[in-house]
């Protein structure tokens, strides 16, 4: 189970670590330090605890990231099945616009085809303007998506579901101070 590479007294430590963990974070960090250490393979398996022990999308989003990070597993293929578990848990547009943050990082997966996919989710998800105003924030932004294009089409939805004037005021309050776009 162990790599050969790891000290008696590092086995010990990690043992006794992995013992101690009690959630999704603990595995987490232990499968991080166990894979900084060289031996992935038992790194995986903790990483498979911290799945089973995660609670909500942002657990499994970040555990997506660890599993993508090169010094870590570089499992690209695991990471955005992590990725897709966590937009499917998301509670709220926040949480997949969140997920898609780590996606098209420069560190993480790059790929803007299934950070278009989940944004389209979140679209489906929002429950009123506010909620639309953030996923036409995140698909104009540069460093997201920048669909001009489809952001203002999202925008005008949110206006399009926005019937009193105090949520006008609001609305653009939201949009207007929003720099990104």
């Amino acid at each position: 189970m162990t790599n050969p590479s790891l000290s008696k007294e590092q086995v010990k430590t990690f043992k006794a670590q992995e013992k101690e963990a009690e959630d999704c974070w603990d595995y987490s960090a232990l499968a991080d330090s166990l894979a900084e250490a060289g031996d992935k393979e038992w790194a995986r398996k903790i990483y498979e605890k911290a799945v089973k022990t995660a609670d909500d999308s942002q657990d499994l989003a970040a555990i997506g990231s660890s599993v993508l990070k090169e010094e870590h597993l570089s499992d690209m293929d695991w990471a955005r099945n992590l990725y897709s578990q966590a937009v499917t848990k998301a509670d709220s547009v926040r949480d997949i616009t969140g997920v898609v943050d780590d996606i098209v990082d420069t560190d993480g997966l790059g790929d803007k085809l299934l950070a278009r996919e989940f944004l389209a989710k979140a679209v489906d998800k929002a429950e009123d303007a506010a909620d639309l105003v953030t996923v036409a924030q995140s698909v104009g932004r540069e460093d997201c998506l920048g669909d001009k294009q489809w952001a203002k089409e999202i925008f005008e939805k949110a206006l399009d579901e926005t019937v009193e004037p105090r949520d006008l005021l609001e609305l653009s309050s939201l949009v207007v101070d929003d720099d990104a776009m």
